[in-house]
């Protein structure tokens, strides 16, 4: 994973020193007077600065709507029929493109356990903070690439759920302040469709990959299925690993 740089007058919560102490000892973050990344601890929670944009950009678990997004009936959301959701029916999904969470923190909503994965340490920090800020016990947040974790997982009946950055694309989920951000942040999505690849080699039960509506299929691959959202696509695949 390629360094990520920050500026050196971020400050951060203390309840983040361990972590941020982690990641600069790993090589994974670094602190310079050049970078135009500015980490702060607004009132006691973490922002992200970057002078291209007006705004800066804070996660709020509890109130942000786009963390509680509702749905009139379980059995009609698309993301949950890709995943083959039922009420009292305990799923685990391994969320390997974390991002911004909005995704596995919606999971969680719905009783399922989610481990996610992200391996950009800034990406990794604003929701760590956020995520002890209001706790969820359901959800599972990690650093680092999430291959190891696809290649090794024996649970045969969990859910492996692929969210890439839709690069190039006009339409998004996200909304526009954290697109740009996200953009900025990653640059480009690398190598979405290696981790496919090792997906379908997997021992999971399914495979969910995100895309836009009118977006290509990852790798050209045909899915088994598909369900659409307003702006968004959900891709359903199986797995040939035995």
């Amino acid at each position: 994973m390629a360094i990520c740089i920050a500026s050196v007058k971020s400050t951060w919560p203390t309840r983040l020193n361990d972590e941020v102490q982690n990641l600069i000892e790993s090589r994974s973050l670094a602190l310079s007077e050049d970078s135009p990344w500015l980490l702060s601890d607004q009132q006691n929670a973490l922002s992200l600065r970057h002078p291209s944009f007006k705004t800066s950009i804070l996660l709020d678990l509890e109130n942000d709507l786009h963390y509680n997004r509702k749905v009139s009936s379980t059995m009609k959301d698309p993301l949950l029929r890709a995943l083959g959701y039922k009420k009292n029916h305990n799923l685990r999904v391994l969320d390997a493109c974390g991002g911004f969470g909005r995704d596995a923190v919606f999971m969680t909503r719905q009783n399922i356990e989610v481990t996610s994965f992200e391996r950009n340490p800034i990406l990794y920090l604003l929701f760590l903070d956020a995520l002890l800020r209001f706790p969820i016990s359901n959800l599972t947040w990690k650093y680092g690439d999430s291959s190891s974790a696809i290649q090794n997982n024996h649970d045969k009946s969990a859910i492996l759920y692929l969210d890439p950055m839709f690069t190039g694309e006009k339409k998004s989920a996200l909304p526009q302040k954290e697109i740009q951000y996200f953009k900025e942040l990653l640059k480009e999505d690398v190598d979405s469709e290696e981790l496919l690849t090792l997906a379908l080699k997997s021992k999971f039960d399914r495979i969910v990959v995100k895309r836009s509506d009118k977006g290509e299929f990852l790798c050209n691959v045909k899915p088994v299925n598909s369900w659409t959202g307003t702006s968004v696509r959900f891709d359903l695949y199986k797995p040939k690993g035995e």
